[in-house]
């Protein structure tokens, strides 16, 4: 924790460059590796269609979620969670997080 805050003792945050850099890399990352298979599964013009459909309906949610938390002055996804849905809403999201790899693993491997 204390190795965590700065000088003026607020938490370090990530700069807008790092945080963009590590939003990219998850994008990417997943990309890589699930868009060839969903566009051989789907064909070729309904996989591209569906592609620009969950870009569009991404784009909105991250925007959604940087208006909350700035509406919250809540900056991490925990927090917003948190406020929104109290603690049991916090355990919800960390069970789903912590599960969310090994289901998906087990699905696409069948």
């Amino acid at each position: 924790e204390e190795e965590e805050r700065g000088r003026a003792g607020r938490k370090k945050q990530s700069s807008i460059l790092g945080a963009s850099f590590n939003f990219t890399n998850s994008i990417i990352g997943a990309g890589i590796i699930g868009i060839p298979a969903a566009i051989r599964l789907a064909g070729f013009v309904p996989g591209v269609i569906l592609l620009v459909l969950v870009a569009v309906i991404t784009d909105y949610t991250v925007l959604l979620l940087i208006k909350n938390g700035i509406i919250s002055n809540k900056f991490s996804y925990q927090e917003m969670i948190t406020e929104a849905f109290g603690r049991p809403g916090f355990w919800v999201l960390t069970i789903t997080q912590l599960l969310f790899p090994f289901l998906v693993s087990k699905h696409s491997s069948t």
